[in-house]
């Protein structure tokens, strides 16, 4: 597991619901999943177009909701809010920590923060309510005590963000749910949370043979031909030598509660096109013994002392055992539902039989033919980008007066395939957790490979970067009218 390093803590107010107002649903069907009583289903789409689920608004307590499990060992829809924090170096004095900026109509009435559990893999979500504010003691703070454990100290807090004191939520006046599971096709079935209320969602995947939890691989790795693979998966991306020739496979430290890995995969590019392999895990390999990187940058993990530290923490690594089939797997495909500029992707059993949408923030853009997410664009409006646009944060120049734009491009061996997007990404609105962007550009589909390449630097000055790489130019604007628009409503 990886941890940001400490920096000034800014934290983000996250978005609440009302309960008030009628229902407003957008046109088309909804996909895996139904609103109940007092959970209401917050959906995307274009209009019209099929909905889908991107979390819940309890309007009993006029807050977003995401399901997960919650201190008593039960499913339960945990109210969303701020980061939570801690006053004291062993976590044990929750606080949390509201940037100026967030103030608007006040702070948000919740927090919520995943703890260690013995019982639970994965750990369990503690819920809040915001109290009174409280001083913190030299601006600084404590993060931590999550799933892995331990507490470390933040660097100074935003200037002028207030702390609130935090008082446990009950998890008996949060909506609990059960699963179920709905058998799809002769391999293959659909996990659903059912709500006390009523409401209902697609939780994932499961094999009808083996009654285990599995997970689509092309999604995973991005690419190739899909297979529903068991979750208690080893990754095989490290090394076991100098040269980073022999794969070795790590996965976060199996418990009581956390099984331990039942296949190893292994994957790259051939070519244009991304494949994965299957193996069974074999012995377990020493973290003294374990190599990270590529050639001809490989290096022994202990070397870097704080990626040692975090993977000696909560990780084991396992030497990579005798192949196994693909087709041990249950094969899956993806395709589209619904009607409208904007389709739902969703996967379905080789027999087409559809099962489940693979994530909450794609579509697929039926008048572009490629897939997208959603955007917020500087007049409010959420468009939905090309998902494989390139993202340009700061311009790059082929010249050195920095006149012609160039953007780096994405290669692997023997791929000359180039994006067609670039997306220029900015800071979205004032704490929110939205993408960001002003507009979107076409790429030359010819890249160009270039030794060096020039930016402005804080001074205004073009300057010179030393590392080269592979770059498209820019043909053109792309009009934002031409993008969908992506509507959002409680339903």
């Amino acid at each position: 597991m990886r941890r940001a390093s400490a920096a000034v803590v800014v934290v983000l107010a996250l978005s609440s619901c009302t309960a008030e107002g009628p229902i407003n649903p957008v046109p088309g069907p909804p996909i895996g999943y139904a609103s109940g009583s007092r959970l209401r289903a917050r959906v995307r789409s274009s209009a019209p177009g099929a909905r889908q689920l991107v979390g819940w608004c309890d309007t009993k307590l006029g807050v977003d909701c995401t399901f997960t499990t919650a201190e008593d060992g039960a499913l339960r829809c945990i109210p969303g809010g701020t980061e939570v924090l801690f006053l004291d170096e062993l976590c044990q004095k929750p606080i949390a920590v509201v940037s100026a900026a967030c103030g608007g109509s006040g702070p948000p009435a919740f927090a919520s923060t995943t703890v260690l559990s013995e019982e639970t893999c994965g750990g369990v979500t503690r819920a809040f309510r915001l109290g009174d504010a409280v001083d913190v003691p030299n601006s600084h703070a404590y993060v931590g005590a999550g799933a892995s454990g331990g507490c470390l100290r933040t660097a100074q807090l935003e200037k002028d963000a207030t702390a609130y004191a935090l008082d446990p939520i009950d998890p008996a006046d949060l909506v609990k749910g059960t699963l179920a599971r709905a058998p799809k096709s002769d391999r293959l079935g659909v996990e659903v949370i059912v709500a006390e209320d009523g409401a209902q969602q697609h939780r994932g995947l499961y094999d009808v043979a083996t009654k285990g939890r599995c997970f689509s691989i092309a999604g995973a790795i991005g690419g190739g031909d899909d297979r529903c693979i068991p979750n208690e998966v080893a990754w095989a991306t490290y090394a076991a030598d100098p040269a980073c020739a022999t794969p070795v496979a790590y996965q976060v430290r199996p418990t009581s509660t956390c099984p331990s890995a039942g296949v190893v995969v292994s994957y790259g590019f051939k070519g244009c096109d991304v494949h994965a392999s299957f193996f069974a895990p074999a012995d377990t390999v020493d973290i003294t013994d374990v190599f990270t990187g590529a050639a001809p940058v490989c290096t022994l993990v202990r070397k870097q002392p704080a990626l040692f530290g975090e993977l000696q923490r909560d990780h084991v690594f396992y030497q990579v055992g005798a192949p196994v089939a693909a087709t041990t797997f249950a094969p899956m495909r993806s395709q589209t539902t619904g009607l409208g500029r904007l389709a739902v992707p969703i996967l379905a059993a080789a027999d087409g039989t559809e099962l489940t949408p693979p994530r909450p923030d794609v579509f697929f853009d039926t008048t572009l033919g490629v897939l997208c997410r959603a955007y917020v664009f500087p007049d409010g409006v959420k468009r939905c980008v090309p998902r494989d646009a390139v993202p340009i944060a700061t311009p790059s120049f082929s010249d050195d007066a920095c006149s012609a734009e160039v953007v780096g491009v994405p290669q692997s061996p023997g791929c000359t395939a180039a994006p067609v997007y670039a997306v220029r990404v900015t800071a979205g609105p004032a704490c929110s957790t939205d993408v960001a962007a002003t507009n979107i550009v076409k790429l030359d589909a010819t890249p160009q490979t270039l030794p060096s390449y020039y930016t402005v630097d804080a001074t205004g000055a073009c300057a010179k970067q030393a590392q080269g790489g592979v770059f498209a130019s820019i043909t053109g604007e792309v009009p934002k009218t031409s993008l969908a628009v992506v509507v959002e409503a409680v339903e």
